[in-house]
């Protein structure tokens, strides 16, 4: 009969299979952390929350392979984690998450081995931290991320070798500290970051191989410190920032 819980819920432990139990709930006042249960299969006991106070982290629940069982989820007040260190083995997309329209803090997204898209996050429109997409081999776009225009810090995609769209990206104006794009071995351009105007920090661009040129930030005039390209075996040209006007830093 439970449908409130004023503090967070940490659920973890290979003697976890479902969460059923948690039927009735719908709203966590603190954080939410689903870690480490080997043998959970299905989330669907979580299907009446709608509020997360604090932070929502799920990391090393290696046999979940949906996250439909978060289908009423509406806000989350702290920062998402999808994986962490060991990474969600079986989820191949966020979808479930269609509800969700807020984060207060950050999104984390790392080392999800057969995460292939960010689908489910369509309808995020406000996040109120940093993005990191970091060490997730089999994600091929960034589509699910059309909801946000503004980022207030920073935007970090790493080490997703199977990266070629940055669709996904392409109603991102601004970001508010530093960019950074790296080691995604098969990216080709930065087609989707046709809208992005300015950078606050540093924007760096390394070991991109199949980048040619840096078409695609046509409209980008500003960066707030300094701009970094190295290691981009395949570039040949600089051509595709026709606007930019200020590098507040260094080049």
């Amino acid at each position: 009969g439970c449908t409130e819980i004023g503090g967070s819920v940490h659920i973890l432990g290979w003697e976890v299979h479902n969460l059923n139990g948690l039927s009735g709930l719908t709203s966590i006042g603190g954080d939410l952390w689903i870690i480490y249960t080997g043998m959970l299969n299905d989330i669907s006991g979580l299907s009446s929350l709608t509020h997360i106070g604090g932070s929502l982290r799920m990391d090393g629940a290696q046999y979940v392979t949906s996250l439909a069982g978060l289908s009423s989820l509406e806000q989350v007040g702290g920062s998402l984690s999808i994986g962490d260190y060991d990474g969600n083995t079986n989820l191949h997309n966020l979808n479930g998450l269609e509800n969700l329209q807020s984060i207060g803090g950050g999104l984390q997204i790392w080392f999800n081995q057969n995460l292939e898209s960010l689908e489910g996050l369509e309808n995020v429109t406000s996040l109120g931290g940093d993005i990191d997409i970091y060490h997730n081999p089999n994600l091929e776009s960034l589509s699910g991320l059309e909801g946000l225009t503004s980022l207030p810090g920073y935007l970090y995609i790493g080490s997703n070798f199977s990266l070629s769209s940055l669709a996904g990206l392409q109603n991102l104006v601004s970001v508010g500290e530093h960019f950074i794009m790296g080691l995604s071995y098969s990216l080709p351009s930065l087609e989707g970051l046709e809208n992005l105007a300015s950078v606050g920090d540093k924007l760096e661009l390394s070991y991109n191989h199949l980048l040619t040129d840096l078409s695609g930030l046509d409209n980008l005039v500003h960066i707030g410190a300094m701009l970094v390209i190295e290691g981009n075996d395949g570039l040949t040209s600089l051509s595709g920032m026709p606007g930019l006007t200020e590098v507040s830093g260094s080049l």
